[in-house]
Parts: structure tokens; sequence; C-alpha cells
């Protein structure tokens, strides 16, 4: 990881640590990952509030709930046919990228 995205994983840990309550299943997969980041690259461990809070999301049929507003892009949309479709995002209603985020989020994690 370069100076960069060391500086700005730092700065993006603060930021979403200084709220201590993500709002969403998303935002709490988002605050995992970073905070993985710059741990990864010398920072700081990771505190449990972050891993426990993707892990108390979690549902029982595995995966995790929808977050309120977030968009998903559309797989069907390419950059021929964005015009015909009229809609190039969508809600993440089934899960799919909430439940990916939150699972990446927890693997990096655990292979750190």
């Amino acid at each position: 990881m370069g100076l960069l995205n060391r500086n700005l994983a730092a700065l993006a840990a603060r930021s979403f640590a200084a709220r201590r309550a993500p709002l969403t299943a998303a935002d709490a997969a988002s605050l995992l990952g970073v905070l993985t980041q710059r741990w990864q690259v010398g920072g700081a461990p990771v505190p449990e509030f972050a891993v426990r809070d993707v892990v108390d999301r979690q549902l029982l049929d595995g995966g995790w709930p929808p977050s309120n507003g977030l968009l998903v892009p559309s797989q069907q949309a390419t950059t021929a046919n964005r015009a015909d479709l009229g809609v190039t995002s969508f809600a993440d209603d089934e899960r799919l990228f909430t439940t990916s985020l939150s699972a990446v989020a927890l693997t990096q994690w655990a292979t750190c």
C-alpha cells in the first residue's frame, strides 16, 4: 500500500471510528475493511467493536441486511446499453452487495 493509501486509510479510520456506531451493515463492513487495511500497514489493531458490529448484524440465513440508500451498479448495464435501460443503479434489495462486502471484510480481518 502506498503512502497516499496509508494516509487515506488512517484518515478514513479516524473518521469512521469517531462515529462508533455505523448506521448500516454496509457502513459497518466498510469500517472493518478500512481498519483492517490500516492494521496491515502497521497501524493500530482493529478494535473489537468493529468486528463485533459486522458479526452482530449477520442474519440467521447467513446474509446481512440491505442498506437503505445503497445503490449498486447494474450488472446488465454495459456502456452500450445503459441509455436503453434508463437506470444504471439499483437498490441492494437482494442483499448481495452488502453480504459480499461483509464477508470480504471479515475474511480480510481474519487472515491479517
